[in-house]
């Protein structure tokens, strides 16, 4: 096991038992808890620490304790670059290609591993427009790479339930779907 896959590996029990967590469009409780404002504990559980869909993952590895209070800050803090440098802000080791099916490549060659952050890029957000979690699985009949998301769609901040997806089934609308492994990898 590693870091990356132990976060995924909660995330998947977190689906399956339909967590719930207060959503917001920005990472609003998380960064709280980086300024020592909120317990960590309390990040997602009330709408004035509700989080947004890129914040979850940073939860997880918190919980765990692969991620520092400055390490999410740093992380926190850079999101707020341009273009794909908001995502870059996860880790140094952006996949080179698009997620895109390529003729003669094997199909999981470019496809993300178990606990590789997904960046969906929107003409609003950017890169960060939607981000969820690889579970490196696929979806029934083999159709459609799992991921884990939170929040997908919300325009509104409000409940939302952690669940198991595919990177299909999120990817309609988006211009680009890239993948990368976060730093507490």
């Amino acid at each position: 096991m590693s870091r990356q896959t132990d976060v995924a590996d909660d995330a998947i029990q977190e689906a399956q038992a339909n967590t719930q967590y207060h959503w917001a469009p920005t990472p609003g409780g998380l960064y709280l808890w980086t300024r020592n404002e909120c317990p960590i504990g309390d990040v997602g559980r009330r709408d004035d620490t509700a989080m947004n869909c890129f914040a979850y993952p940073m939860l997880l590895a918190v919980r765990r304790g692969y991620l520092t209070r400055d390490q999410a800050a740093r992380i926190l803090g850079d999101t707020r670059r341009s273009g794909d440098k908001a995502a870059y802000a996860f880790s140094g080791s952006w996949v080179t290609q698009l997620w895109v099916d390529r003729p003669g490549v094997p199909g999981d060659y470019w496809r993300p591993r178990k606990g590789d952050l997904i960046f969906f890029e929107g003409i609003i957000g950017g890169f960060l427009a939607h981000v969820a979690l690889a579970t490196g699985g696929t979806g029934a009949a083999n159709k459609g790479n799992q991921c884990v998301s939170f929040g997908e769609g919300r325009t509104t901040m409000g409940q939302a339930t952690v669940n198991v997806t595919t990177i299909e089934a999120l990817s309609h609308g988006y211009r680009s779907v890239r993948f990368l492994s976060p730093a507490w990898g």
